[in-house]
């Protein structure tokens, strides 16, 4: 952990090192999903309005029935005060995350519903974040949000349901 935060914190190697991690998180999202018959179409696939970039997907998945999953990957690790449960900071934290990262990604779900075919994308796509951690934010958005466990879980069903509150109440025997 110690040399991760010093990694990050070393202005010669950061952007590197958060490549690299970003790379290696994708390639665990696609080995979970390869299993479920889901392979690889493309990463890092940039969204516009216009000339103006408004974000990009992390990764896209397809399987054999032309079904897709977009996939916005959420590689960062959770604060350390909300790691270790700190209730005002992770009340501080789902208010960042509602403000600042949220609307970033809603805006890019709007602008597909609405452009999927100029990016030939299927009506019927479905669009998830995959975290590192389990977020606090998954309780409060309309967004599916699924931590790489529970994302592996939502693989295994049939019908993959939008649902969080299903989702976590099937995976976690609530």
């Amino acid at each position: 952990t110690n040399i991760h935060y010093s990694l990050l914190e070393s202005s010669i190697v950061k952007e590197e090192y958060k490549t690299k991690q970003a790379t290696i998180f994708i390639n665990k999202i696609v080995s979970i999903a390869q299993p479920y018959g889901y392979s690889e179409v493309k990463r890092e696939f940039d969204l516009f309005e216009g000339a103006n970039q408004i974000g990009d997907i992390d990764l896209i998945l397809k399987d054999c029935n032309n079904n897709y999953i977009l996939i916005e990957a959420k590689n960062h690790a959770l604060p350390l005060d909300v790691y270790f449960k700190d209730l005002i900071k992770t009340k501080a934290h789902l208010s960042y995350l509602q403000k600042k990262w949220e609307a970033k990604v809603i805006k890019r779900v709007e602008h597909l519903k609405i452009n999927h075919d100029r990016y030939s994308i299927p009506v019927t796509y479905q669009y998830i974040v995959v975290s590192r951690f389990p977020e606090i934010i998954s309780h409060y958005s309309e967004l599916l949000v699924l931590s790489t466990s529970e994302f592996t879980h939502w693989l295994k069903k049939e019908r993959l349901s939008n649902n969080f509150d299903e989702i976590i109440n099937d995976f976690y025997q609530l």
